[in-house]
């Protein structure tokens, strides 16, 4: 992505949405779970990622 903008370029505003996006997908997995815990809250699992870059 920055390959092709020019010299200043700076993505933080797409890295941040992007995060945000597997922030959804966590969310949306871990609400049917019955018994919760900090590393569920905290772990962000492959599908969530890839969901996450699939949704761009």
């Amino acid at each position: 992505m920055a390959n092709s903008k020019e010299e200043h370029f700076a993505n933080a505003r797409e890295v941040r949405n992007y995060f945000e996006r597997c922030m959804e997908r966590q969310a949306s997995r871990i609400v049917t779970e019955t018994v919760m815990d900090a590393n569920k809250l905290t772990t962000f699992k492959l599908a969530d990622v890839e969901e996450s870059l699939a949704s761009e």
